[in-house]
């Protein structure tokens, strides 16, 4: 007894008492089919060999018919050559959906030996479909709906009956997917002055929960989009007209697959004419200067409608800083401290008492140089009792890491101080300063150190006095 598989041509040859023989052809089918008879030729006596069917272990199950010879035939096996399925074409249907939607595709591909064939399409999301067996040529259909949002890639293979698979289609992408609700109406002022930025909100859920970017339309021509936020969050644009007049204004939300909402119900938005001020003149301060050191500038702009205005100053390391609102044409001053050395540049900008700001204005260059300011000085040095109304002398030094000459000044106390003069002396040096206090008690005297750069030490030590009457 012999096995047969499926996609081979068995040759049985019988012979039969020896004296006769016949050769017999059957072509192999799909399981639980039985083979069909393709020709046979006979020699001699009338005996012929009947196929009943394939069993479980894929056995030919034979019986022979017009003859009672009890013999087995002897079975010689010749391979027979199939050639699989063309490459199926890329399933066509729908390219996008909505989740749990039916959806409707086709494929077709040709058996170069006319076998039928049966399809299986991939569907991308870890699930596969299968078709009857269909005649070469034909169009297979299958259908599918996908549960949750997202591309899918979607494919499909042919196999013919004797068991050959085709390659695997081209893909076809599908986007599933529901688009944002619509969003609200946006809400904020109605009534703004031109020139002048306001804020608009609105919010829209999307049934998928994905990400939703909103697109707000300000009916100026111009269009504003946002950072993509979660479903139902709230989203915020910024945006100033600069003509007077009526604008209806609206938003659109956009999922991360393209899917657009209907836009919003419009917001009537009126623009009351309002003039920018002028940009600011130059700026007057140093252009050179040392790290710690304070440094000042003033700058002054005019508003048209002679509103009141604030100056911004933007000092080019990332700090700003606003004065308050002076009168239109006023020159205003601001100070900064860089903390480190480099090259900067500052400008100002005005705003007026409506909220609308003129450009920035040209750049001024500043460079800021090293210096390290005098170390503490020491303990002040001096008498810790006297008699009020008398003078009496401190002293004390510091040291300035860069060599710098330095000066003192001293803390009495007693809300005043005193310096030791206009001059600066070597690092290091000691100096003293007079003093006498004009009533009795107990004070702390304390000094500290300046460079000629202008930086500044923190204070000494404190020296209590106790001052007594006369």
């Amino acid at each position: 007894m012999s096995c047969k598989r499926f996609g081979y041509k068995i040759s049985i040859f019988i012979l039969l008492a020896l004296i006769s023989s016949y050769l017999v052809f059957y072509q192999g089918s799909a399981s639980r089919e039985d083979p069909s008879r393709e020709d046979a030729s006979r020699e001699g006596a009338s005996y012929a060999l009947g196929i009943s069917a394939i069993d479980a272990a894929n056995l030919l199950q034979w019986t022979a018919v017009n003859g009672t010879m009890p013999l087995l035939p002897s079975l010689v096996f010749a391979e027979i050559r199939n050639n699989p399925p063309e490459m199926p074409s890329a399933p066509s249907g729908l390219i996008s959906g909505i989740p749990g939607d039916s959806c409707n595709y086709t494929a077709s591909s040709t058996d170069p030996d006319g076998d039928r064939m049966r399809y299986t399409f991939d569907w991308g999301d870890g699930t596969e479909s299968t078709t009857d067996f269909l005649a070469t040529g034909e169009n297979a259909v299958a259908n599918h709906s996908w549960n949750r949002a997202g591309t899918y890639w979607i494919k499909a293979l042919a196999v013919d009956e004797k068991g050959a698979s085709s390659a695997w289609s081209p893909t076809q992408d599908v986007v599933i997917n529901t688009p944002p609700y619509r969003p609200s109406i946006p809400s904020g002022p109605g009534s703004v002055y031109s020139w002048v930025e306001y804020a608009y909100n609105s919010v829209a859920a999307d049934p998928d929960g994905d990400l939703v970017e909103y697109a707000f339309d300000w009916g100026d021509g111009n269009i504003s989009c946002t950072n993509r936020t979660g479903s139902a969050n709230n989203a915020s644009a910024m945006h100033s007209w600069s003509t007077e007049g009526d604008y209806r204004i609206r938003v659109v939300a956009r999922d991360p697959l393209g899917a657009a909402s209907s836009w919003s119900e419009n917001l009537t938005v009126s623009i009351i004419a309002n003039n920018r001020p002028n940009r600011p003149k130059e700026l007057f301060g140093p252009s050179f200067s040392y790290k710690g050191i304070s440094c000042s500038y003033f700058t002054m702009a005019k508003d048209i409608d002679d509103d009141r205005v604030a100056y911004c100053f933007d000092w080019g390391d990332g700090a700003t800083s606003t004065t308050d609102l002076v009168g239109s044409g006023s020159i205003e001053i601001a100070s900064h401290i860089w903390v480190n050395a480099g090259n900067y540049q500052i400008r100002a900008k005005a705003t007026d008492m409506k909220g609308a700001s003129s450009g920035w204005m040209e750049l001024l260059n500043v460079t800021i140089a090293d210096n390290d300011p005098p170390d503490s000085p020491a303990l002040p040095s001096g008498p810790t009792s006297g008699r009020s109304m008398a003078t009496y002398r401190y002293a004390t030094s510091a040291n300035d890491p860069d060599g710098d000459p330095v000066k003192y000044v001293f803390d009495w106390g007693d809300k005043t101080t005193s310096w030791t003069g206009l001059e600066y002396i070597d690092s290091g040096k000691n100096e003293s300063v007079p003093h006498k206090w004009s009533r009795p008690g107990t004070f702390q005297v304390k000094a500290m150190a300046l460079d000629d750069k202008g930086a500044s030490s923190g204070w000494s030590g404190s020296l209590i006095i106790n001052i007594s009457t006369d």
